[in-house]
């Protein structure tokens, strides 16, 4: 099975760099045309299902990529990003003026990360990854065979918790790392009880933007 997990296109809210989390944000003009660009490289990809978080943004990016493909869709609220709790609506410079102990703990996945009514790090990676393995058993139980290829929409943050831990990486790792850019195009091999990743934001997965952190762990 091949599963391919897309970032959402840019929002006005990526725009002015105001915090998302689970609220709702619409793409912009450019995040538009990134989603349909993406799809028409895509095109040729004979995707089976969609599965796609409830947001907004990552609906909007789901029309654009499969623009008139007959595509049955799943949505689901697990995919959604991590929740952020009092700083969702705040304009991100107020807060890491603000706030600066707290976000660095937020940007090195560090474990005393805490937002009142935000998820705590362990708590949003282990729904990212146990959403993406509920689409493996659904898949499975329905029959689809091994080359089988699914698109996930979510979001950046999950998608970088997801795919460090199919990495075998510690999230930790990914401490001050590049996000994963906006309709950034992902790939995870599944073989049985394997998880390969082989693609990050259009790359191989060995040079690309975090070729050092997957090298470093390497060593």
């Amino acid at each position: 099975m091949i599963l391919h997990l897309i970032r959402h296109g840019q929002t006005d809210w990526n725009a002015v760099r105001r915090v998302q989390g689970q609220t709702d944000s619409q793409l912009d003009d450019t995040g538009k045309l990134q989603a349909s660009d993406l799809g028409q490289d895509l095109v040729d990809i004979d995707f089976k299902r969609a599965y796609v978080s409830t947001s907004v943004r990552t609906r909007q990016t789901a029309d654009l990529l499969l623009k008139d493909r007959d595509i049955p869709t799943v949505f689901s609220d697990d995919l959604r990003e991590m929740r952020l709790g009092r700083w969702e609506t705040h304009m991100w410079p107020d807060i890491e003026r603000d706030e600066p102990e707290t976000v660095s703990h937020y940007q090195a996945f560090d474990d005393r990360f805490s937002v009142a009514g935000a998820e705590s790090l362990k708590e949003m990676q282990q729904r990212g990854i146990d959403a993406i393995e509920r689409v493996i058993a659904a898949e499975r139980e329905a029959g689809s065979p091994a080359d089988t290829h699914i698109v996930i929409v979510s979001h950046g943050f999950l998608l970088r918790a997801i795919l460090a831990h199919y990495l075998g990486l510690p999230l930790q790792a990914f401490a001050g790392s590049e996000g994963l850019p906006n309709c950034a195009h992902n790939i995870v091999v599944v073989r049985d009880d394997a998880r390969h990743v082989t693609t990050i934001a259009g790359e191989p997965a060995n040079d690309s933007l975090w070729r050092d952190i997957i090298a470093t762990s390497a060593n």
